[in-house]
């Protein structure tokens, strides 16, 4: 099922793939059902937070890999190009992790990251 996530990004209207990588203050464990990211938006948005612009992130499972596809509305009008901060953001699983890896499933520039060290 993983790759899925690209069928339905594309559906997604005017965002593009964010890159995500895990929060360090938060760990992963067996049990986690929260997972812990810091997102940054790919496209111009004049150095600008995307708060309130990140879609509901798109959650894939299977018995190997839980994977993750977020999305970001891009804004409106023209955007200067600075670097994009990193923002918090947590994705609620509905089901553990378990023994499964946590990859990006969503940006092209972006593969497979494997879970941080559990703990």
């Amino acid at each position: 099922m993983i790759g899925f996530a690209a069928l339905l990004v594309a559906c997604q209207g005017p965002s593009t793939a964010a890159l995500w990588r895990f929060d360090p203050d938060f760990g992963i464990t067996p049990d986690s059902t929260a997972i812990h990211l810091q997102v940054m938006e790919t496209v111009c948005a004049s150095g600008g937070s995307p708060e309130g612009r990140i879609l509901p992130p798109i959650v894939t499972y299977d018995s190997n890999y839980v994977g993750i596809a977020i999305r970001i509305l891009r804004r409106n009008g023209d955007q200067n190009c600075p670097s994009n901060p990193s923002y918090p953001y947590v994705v609620n699983l509905t089901q553990p992790v378990g023994a499964r890896q946590v990859v990006n499933d969503g940006s092209p520039s972006s593969p497979e990251f494997p879970s941080p060290t559990r703990q």
